[in-house]
């Protein structure tokens, strides 16, 4: 099968940003009172994995009975968040390698991601993602903010 195109997601499949979300959401809760273990933050990045802001933004609220509005919430994840790309989003492992044996066989890339607009221009800054994608980079601001698993933005960026 000879690919014609690849679509790459951002958060956890080219930029390592697991410790950020889990830390984001450890700091939404901390200012809250709520100070989980160890066990608990594995637990919850388990259960965020994949899910845009405003779901995972529901479910803490739900899960940890919190009284804000989801879109308090998100704003506040948003900054930190942010916070964190700035400081320590990196590349994960292989990606660069892997892009280039796949520039070298002509397929076209480009980038779908179901970050919003602050976390998306940060990251795209601070990894310079242009120089790998160009004008091939779509996130859920092109799409009217339809967050996965809602598969807009992957039609969108095809």
């Amino acid at each position: 099968m000879k690919y014609k195109a690849i679509i790459f997601d951002m958060d956890g499949t080219i930029v390592d940003t697991e410790h950020i979300w889990s830390d984001a959401n450890n700091m939404v809760l901390q200012k809250r009172g709520i100070n989980l273990s160890y066990e608990e933050r594995v637990w919850l990045s388990q259960q965020l994995a994949g899910r845009g802001i405003a779901d995972c933004c529901n479910f803490l609220r739900d899960t940890y009975h919190l009284t804000d509005e989801t879109s308090t919430l998100m704003q506040e994840k948003s900054i930190y968040a942010k916070q964190r790309y700035e400081e320590s989003a990196r590349l994960v492992e292989g990606f660069q390698e892997f892009f280039s044996s796949a520039q070298q066989r002509n397929i076209k890339m480009g980038l779908a991601t179901n970050a919003d607009d602050i976390t998306f221009h940060t990251t795209r800054k601070k990894l310079a993602l242009d120089a790998f994608f160009g004008n091939h980079m779509y996130n859920i601001s092109c799409v009217d903010n339809k967050y996965k698993p809602d598969p807009a933005i992957y039609l969108h960026a095809s």
